[in-house]
């Protein structure tokens, strides 16, 4: 019994540690990210107010978003890991799907991110900051040498973790985050990993706001009134358009893909970020709506501060810009955008409901948040986490059960069609350029377990395999045993689908120690013949 908690401490202590490191780390840069980030969307709004006071100062303005649109592309031409959702980027690294150099891609994104909200764009900072708490994961994985590089996906995952809930003030949805957003599944060390940094990150941004007076919470917003027991199943109608809406919106994002990289596909990427950033401006000029990350968007629906023609004009106009700005790879996040739509959409349902007397001016709110907590669900398709974010940001405890129905509803629309996540959608999109041209390769290899290695005396659920790749069996003592541990010298036989074969290898080689020629066998794969994801 004592070795066994021997053992289990050896092996949690360098996660633990590890993970405390990168979430101390990633509280201080998404802290300074948020604080720089807010100033910079701050001058945006002045000096959009300022070009409005004289109609001869809009070609100033349309010329100026244009050019921070070519220095913007020249940063993503740099570093293309910054192109796009930085949610979507940041999930697929830590599945393992591509890799990226950690150093210059924070020392990109940072600078692009905060262009692309000096032109207004209707892309937010969580995004961003998920991705650098990935990278600064990995960048502290290398503090600690050729030991820690097992744990590198966990880590990552913590800052990814640790990033989102910095950037949101939501610790538990930053935790949730890593087992129905990132990965997928829970195991153990996810929950540790992710929840130490977790703490950590929280635990600074804490010492940071009190030194320094800057909020770290997302919404001033707290909803505190309730659905009457024989209305509570108004909560299902924003739960229905947001799925049929996140639906929508994810096809829209497939053809205008299909057509940037079709009949678009010659247009240099500092063309299509300058027209877009021009394009911006024009709008933003005359819609104050249109522009910014949809903080003060949701706010204003929150109070119903908008006509019905301005909203329904402002869900149009972000929407496409979204999805034409993301298709482009233009730096910035999808997270707040997504709720300032279902913010949109929850605004709509709730005059609607009040044209009709079905619903009192109390309850305007509460359905503005629950469109919100559905689109999210539905976009993404974690339910758990919009419900956690709706508790933990938006609603008190008396609104949870509409919450949970708004977000079931919505996650039942999609599930039901059969249409893909937004996020994976755009993920499938980032992994599909990145293996353009590459050789896909079905190995078969047997790996021995050796001893003091990364693997020993862990379950298998805990061992950071790569993606693709799955354990057919386990040989123990010259048999096939039946087990959810391994040993040193276990036999296991894996079938993995890679396109950088020696890089597979080595990942291999931090889990299990140096192997011999591992491989039985190996072929030519293809998409139509792929191993499922771990």
């Amino acid at each position: 019994m004592k070795k066994k908690t021997f053992s289990h401490i050896k092996a949690l202590a360098p996660a633990i540690g590890i993970s405390a490191v990168c979430g101390c780390a990633v509280g201080v840069l998404i802290f300074l990210f948020k604080l720089v980030s807010g100033k910079v969307i701050s001058l945006s709004a002045q000096l959009y107010a300022f070009a409005r006071q004289d109609i001869g100062y809009l070609p100033v303005l349309i010329a100026a978003a244009a050019a921070v649109g070519l220095v913007a592309s020249l940063l993503l031409f740099i570093e293309p890991n910054c192109r796009g959702g930085g949610i979507p980027t940041a999930v697929a690294t830590v599945r393992g799907l591509f890799e990226f150099r950690w150093l210059r891609s924070i020392l990109m994104i940072f600078p692009s991110a905060l262009l692309t909200y000096l032109c207004g764009v209707p892309l937010g900072n969580e995004g961003p900051s998920v991705q650098m708490g990935s990278a600064l994961g990995r960048g502290t994985v290398s503090l600690f040498g050729s030991s820690a590089r097992p744990l590198d996906r966990y880590i990552m995952t913590g800052g990814a973790c640790a990033g989102f809930a910095a950037a949101t003030g939501a610790p538990l949805s930053g935790i949730i985050f890593a087992f129905e957003e990132a990965h997928r599944k829970y195991t153990p060390m996810l929950f540790v990993t992710s929840s130490v940094s977790v703490a950590a990150s929280m635990i600074v941004s804490a010492i940071l706001e009190h030194f320094t007076g800057v909020s770290a919470t997302l919404f001033a917003i707290s909803v505190s009134a309730a659905l009457p027991l024989g209305s509570i199943w108004y909560a299902a109608v924003p739960g229905l358009v947001c799925g049929a809406a996140a639906i929508i919106f994810t096809r829209f994002y497939r053809w205008v893909g299909a057509v940037l990289s079709g009949r678009l596909a010659r247009v240099p990427l500092a063309v299509r970020t300058s027209v877009i950033f021009a394009l911006v401006a024009l709008c933003g000029y005359f819609v104050i709506s249109a522009t910014g990350s949809g903080h003060d968007l949701v706010h204003a629906a929150m109070e119903s501060h908008m006509t019905w023609g301005v909203m329904a004009a402002a869900l149009i106009f972000r929407a496409v810009i979204l999805v034409v700005a993301n298709n482009s790879g233009v730096t910035g996040g999808l997270f707040l955008p997504t709720l300032a739509i279902g913010a949109l959409i929850g605004s709509l349902c709730a005059k609607c409901f009040m044209s009709a007397g079905l619903l009192g001016e109390e309850h305007y709110a509460l359905t503005v948040a629950l469109g919100m907590v559905a689109y999210m669900s539905a976009a993404s398709r974690t339910p758990i986490m919009a419900i956690a974010f709706g508790a933990e940001a938006l609603l008190s405890a008396s609104s949870l059960l509409p919450t949970v129905i708004a977000a079931v509803t919505a996650f039942l629309v999609i599930e039901l069609s059969g249409e893909a996540s937004f996020s994976d959608t755009v993920i499938e999109k980032k992994v599909a350029a990145e293996r353009a041209g590459k050789r896909c390769e079905i190995v078969d290899a047997f790996l021995e377990v050796k001893a003091g290695c990364f693997a020993e005396g862990r379950e298998i659920r805990d061992l950071p395999l790569p993606p693709a790749c799955v354990v057919l069996s386990v040989r123990r003592d010259n048999s096939k045993a039946v087990t959810l541990h391994v040993n040193e010298g276990d036999i296991l036989h894996v079938r993995y689908q890679t396109y950088e074969p020696a890089y597979t290898s080595r990942r291999l080689s931090d889990i299990f120690g140096e192997q011999t020629d591992t491989r039985e066998s190996s072929f030519e794969g293809s998409e139509r013949h792929s191993v499922p994801e771990a």
